[in-house]
């Protein structure tokens, strides 16, 4: 699996640093206030719900995102996965978003 070290640090490392890193973690915490389970607000993570209703990807595809995200399948996505993987998709080539749309 891509982790955020795989990227070209010179190239990307500053971009996602400094500008996706700080989109997602706005974006996180923003969702985080629209979760309606008592698990999701006691643990302050984003709800199976919440993600899907946002990502709003047709059919399967939505659980399989959420599945690539949620690597634990416990329903919760963590801070940390949501934005190393979103930054992952959206700083990537299209090969590799390819791939990682066809393993999902």
């Amino acid at each position: 699996m891509l982790q955020i070290e795989d990227f070209d640090e010179q190239l990307d490392g500053k971009f996602l640093r400094e500008f996706l890193a700080p989109y997602f973690a706005d974006l996180y915490r923003d969702l985080t206030l629209r979760c309606l389970t008592q698990i999701a607000v006691k643990e302050k993570k984003l709800d199976k719900i919440t993600f899907l209703e946002y990502c709003n990807l047709p059919g399967i595809i939505n659980e399989r995102f959420l599945k690539y995200i949620d690597a634990n399948a416990d329903g919760l996505i963590s801070e940390h996965s949501f934005i190393t993987n979103l930054s992952k998709i959206y700083s990537s080539d299209l090969d590799t978003r390819m791939l990682l749309t066809f393993n999902m």
